[in-house]
């Protein structure tokens, strides 16, 4: 009767390991699958990542250089406007406003 105890004994503890053995090779496996997950959604994320960036970035030039061509279209548009003053008619504002801080004593 002993011996069948031990024997019984023996053939739980050889399920139990077997059991245990299974449960690690499963959680291995899971492990591996989830790692495998995770990466799968760090590179979707870091690409939806990129991708908002590079659109960011387009819109950033596309804003820019609307705004620099803005700013040279009035640049031309001063000019023009500057080079169609008539010179003596500048130099005599310019005499005007010489005179004017001079009797007001802000330029000697």
């Amino acid at each position: 009767m002993d011996e069948n105890i031990v024997q019984q004994v023996s053939r739980i503890e050889a399920e139990a390991d077997r059991i245990v053995s299974e449960a690690k090779r499963s959680a291995a496996e899971l492990e591996e699958a989830l790692d495998s997950e995770v990466e799968v959604l760090r590179q979707e994320r870091e690409r939806a990542f990129r991708q908002q960036m590079q659109a960011f970035n387009d819109q950033l030039k596309r804003e820019t250089a609307g705004k620099l061509d803005q700013i040279e279209r009035d640049a031309k548009r001063a000019m023009a406007q500057l080079d169609s003053l008539d010179p003596a008619a500048v130099e005599r504002a310019v005499e005007l406003i010489l005179k004017h801080l001079r009797e007001e004593g802000g330029c000697q």
